[in-house]
Order: C-alpha cells, then structure tokens, then sequence
C-alpha cells in the first residue's frame, strides 16, 4: 500500500480534479482498479435529493463443515 502517494498532498490536488459537484461518476465493478474483496461481502449506500445518506455493509463469514 503506497501510504506516503495517499497521504501527500499532490495526490490529493488531482483526486480533487477528478470530482464533479454536478453530477456522480460513473463506475462499474469491471473496471474498478481496486482490490478483488471476498465474494461474502456486500455494502449498499445510498444519498437522496436533500443529500440524506445511509449506508449498510453486510459480511457472511463462511463456516467450515
């Protein structure tokens, strides 16, 4: 994990050029570049009109039999 590239202040500057206020950025799972996360783990946001959020994580750990 690059900590220092993440904490460093240039780094922020372009990720702030990056962000629209008007509209959301489109993403898709396919063309994430993050990591794979395990398959047992689901999160949910959501932000209405009035800029309301919630949000909710769920993971299934997986027995042994």
């Amino acid at each position: 994990m690059p900590i220092d590239r993440l904490k460093s202040k240039p780094y922020a500057a372009d990720l702030r050029k990056t962000i629209s206020l008007d509209k959301a950025a489109r993403s898709s799972p396919s063309t994430s570049s993050g990591r794979t996360r395990a398959t047992e783990t689901t999160h949910i946001s959501v932000v209405d009109a009035s800029r309301n959020a919630v949000s909710m994580t769920y993971t299934l750990e997986q027995g042994t039999a």
